[in-house]
């Protein structure tokens, strides 16, 4: 029996300011995303609401294994780069 290939988190630069976008199109690849958020609280007509803004722009990480990073790599060219 050949043991599964380890998993890693690996980070990309999402350009265009679609991190949303491309952390979905991640997800319907089964991949298991995460993008650092902080909350900020506005006033919007005189009622405190919390907004959610991404803490780093165009930072989006994934995990999966190397041969996975490198299909990212490849189906998302021009959308993000993969940092190594």
């Amino acid at each position: 029996m050949t043991p599964e290939p380890a998993r890693h988190w690996f980070a990309l630069k999402v350009f265009f300011n679609k991190v949303l976008q491309l952390s979905a199109d991640l997800k319907n690849l089964s991949l298991d995303c995460f993008y650092p958020v902080k909350v900020e609280s506005k006033n919007r007509r005189g009622k405190k609401v919390f907004v959610k803004k991404p803490a780093v722009n165009s930072l989006l990480f994934f995990k999966g294994t190397t041969e996975e990073a490198q299909q990212v790599q490849r189906e998302f060219e021009g959308r993000a780069m993969l940092y190594t």
